[in-house]
């Protein structure tokens, strides 16, 4: 479960029956996704191959539908972009997320450090 919180602030009533989605990308090309719900990670992984949480492999159909994953259950060699067109290509067409064109051009998408 993510905990990170400020003190009187009951994350599990936030996060009950919330389903979140996260990536995140740095300049050292170290590249996460995480699937939560309820504030559980169900699927989190850096290469699609190397997944954990409650149910890892929940995510497999989607992430083969996405062509980061083969049927066979080996990954592409994709460059770091690539995998990350290839990811955010999938939370929008497997879970319907989208980043509003202005927002993008105008780097305004909500962010978190921790």
């Amino acid at each position: 479960m993510w905990t990170e919180a400020e003190a009187g602030v009951d994350l599990a009533a936030v996060w009950d029956g919330t389903v979140a989605l996260s990536t995140f990308e740095n300049i050292n090309a170290l590249t996460m996704f995480h699937h939560a719900e309820s504030g559980d990670v169900v699927c989190g992984f850096d290469r699609p191959r190397d997944r954990w949480g409650t149910d890892p492999d929940r995510l497999v159909p989607h992430l083969t539908r996405a062509g980061l994953l083969l049927p066979d259950g080996t990954q592409h060699d994709h460059g770091i972009d690539e995998r990350q067109r290839l990811l955010h290509r999938m939370t929008h067409t497997e879970f319907g997320t989208t980043l509003p064109c202005a927002d993008v051009e105008l780097g305004e998408l909500l962010a978190a450090m921790y």
